[in-house]
């Protein structure tokens, strides 16, 4: 993969849950949304780990990366544990 296209996945696989986050709903959309969401950054953390294996990316890319998919993660959890009952 070319970094031209690496860089544009990327950019995708970041705003991505923020765009899903923007959205607002009822209970059960929003549950939704919260699960993409956490799919979304789970997705991101795997392939960013599968990225540095391969030596793919910069070591302070992936460290930021992963460091902000473990806070919207958290963040995730703590939206969906006031959304249960």
């Amino acid at each position: 993969m070319s970094r031209a296209k690496r860089g544009n996945l990327s950019v995708i696989l970041l705003h991505w849950p923020l765009f899903l986050a923007a959205c607002g709903g009822s209970p059960s959309k929003e549950a939704r949304k919260l699960r993409q969401t956490q799919e979304s950054w789970e997705a991101t953390a795997q392939l960013t780990t599968e990225l540095r294996q391969r030596r793919a990316l910069p070591e302070k890319y992936v460290r930021q990366t992963l460091d902000v998919a473990a806070q919207e993660l958290e963040k995730t959890r703590r939206k969906a544990e006031k959304l249960s009952p």
